[in-house]
């Protein structure tokens, strides 16, 4: 059917050519026209020096960047609630401490878009490093396959706008132990280190799933509790002892550290994590405590 369109015969006389009926030959025309729209040219990781500048701007380690990145990858402009500077002693924005080096902690309340700016700040971090190993760790398995699919198909999928700027990310042949952000993992294509070939990229993981691997440059830990746990005493102490077995100690000497939720009770996970005196729990943590404000997702 493909070769004699190209030859411009027609629909009728094609089916009268090929002896079947011309329902037929208007579903195989459907069909084919389908395939050539989802052929996408792949293309592998680019180099920062084959960058568009306007894209490779996007990729400065500063808060301008990271805005145009946000605004790029999502079509908005990042909430302005994470550019005000009168919540840190310093003057630093939320956005600052979640670029910055600094062990941060934000207590936030609902509805601020905290885990879409988690999201966009782990596709922004892939893309500038793609040696780079991020375990984000949530209260459920749930949360962590939507927010797997959210980073691996919507941000890093493959013909997407980032693709498309940077280069794919997933591999052309993608095993099932490779790209999974449907199960909150996956590997992207283009480290250079051997030592993280074996390696995910990004892991998403629910409290009590199993983290692969050893390491991570960057832990993140987005509403980790629940109000139920918090009120448990045994649940709180289960729940400590897995942040600080599963997560904790898997974070890289000089690695950073965002902790982003909601509160739930006194006390809970985040005032235990800022009394912890457990050596692989940081010490010195930048706290913001944040007071309910006007929805800025609507």
């Amino acid at each position: 059917v493909e070769a004699m369109l190209d030859k411009r015969m027609t629909q009728v006389n094609i089916s009268k050519a090929l002896h079947v009926g011309e329902r037929t030959i208007r579903t195989d025309v459907q069909v084919l026209r389908d395939a050539k729209k989802r052929i996408v040219v792949y293309e592998g990781p680019r180099q920062l020096q084959e960058l568009d500048p306007a894209h490779r701007a996007m990729l400065e380690d500063t808060p301008e960047a990271f805005c145009a990145f946000y605004s790029y990858a999502t079509g908005k402009e990042v909430p302005s609630y994470w550019l005000r500077k009168d919540l840190d002693e310093e003057g630093k924005s939320l956005l600052e401490l979640l670029l910055g080096p600094e062990d941060t902690m934000v207590n936030i309340p609902p509805r601020h878009a905290k885990s879409t700016v988690v999201a966009v700040y782990c596709a922004w971090r892939i893309c500038r490093d793609r040696n780079i190993h991020i375990i984000w760790g949530s209260k459920t398995e749930q949360a962590a396959k939507k927010w797997g699919r959210e980073v691996g198909n919507r941000f890093l999928g493959r013909g997407g706008k980032l693709a498309k700027a940077f280069g794919e990310f997933r591999p052309e042949v993608a095993g099932e132990d490779v790209w999974m952000p449907l199960s909150g993992r996956f590997r992207v294509i283009g480290p250079e280190s051997e030592d993280t070939v074996s390696e995910y990229t990004l892991q998403i993981r629910g409290l009590g799933q199993q983290i692969l691997g050893s390491e991570c440059d960057v832990l993140i830990l987005d509403d980790p509790t629940d109000k139920e746990t918090a009120d448990s005493e045994v649940g709180s102490e289960r729940e400590m002892e897995t942040i600080r077995g599963d997560f904790f100690s898997r974070l890289m000497p000089g690695g950073k550290v965002f902790v982003v939720g909601q509160r739930v009770a006194e006390p809970d996970v985040f005032t235990r994590l800022l009394t912890d005196e457990d050596p692989e729990v940081p010490q010195n943590w930048v706290h913001i405590n944040m007071p309910a404000v006007i929805d800025e997702e609507k």
